[in-house]
């Protein structure tokens, strides 16, 4: 292949690797500080935060990011095979596969339980099932981020 194709397969994994990781470190920081520092609120406040930040997340740059590390890994994964680098690609793949793990985490978990929260529910149904779920978010992105981070190191 040209090596047009070697840029833009180095492009597509460099962007991939930057959105995977601003991935996991959003989600690391809920684990850490943001969940944490939550869970010494009262009820209201608790609850009260939570639907701010679920309504503040909802923008186009989170929307671009999110949905990024999935479509930046996957055209990475795609470039670089046609350009001849089978690990590479292979390590962009598996980056794909585990973020896409991750957005089928989030829907499965996050996506109701913010909206039941938003709707009326109880701090009790949420806090608990949402914070061991995004450990799991967390974990999985960032083993994302690792293949994505190995990929970069793969010539042809």
């Amino acid at each position: 292949m040209s090596a047009t194709t070697d840029r833009r397969a180095d492009a597509a994994l460099g962007a991939a690797t930057v959105s995977t990781g601003l991935m996991a470190g959003l989600f690391y920081a809920f684990d850490v500080a943001v969940m944490p520092g939550l869970a010494k609120a009262d009820d209201e406040t608790f609850v009260s935060s939570m639907r701010h930040i679920n309504r503040a997340i909802e923008n186009p740059v989170f929307a671009a990011t999110y949905v990024g590390s999935l479509a930046l890994p996957a055209t990475a994964a795609v470039l670089h095979w046609r350009a001849g680098n089978r690990k590479a690609a292979g390590w962009a793949l598996a980056g794909t596969i585990g973020y896409g793990a991750v957005l089928a985490l989030t829907s499965r978990y996050h996506v109701p339980l913010n909206r039941r929260l938003d709707a009326g529910g109880s701090r009790s149904a949420f806090e608990k099932r949402w914070s061991t779920a995004n450990l799991g978010r967390t974990a999985i992105t960032t083993a994302a981020f690792a293949c994505l981070a190995r990929a970069l190191h793969h010539k042809p």
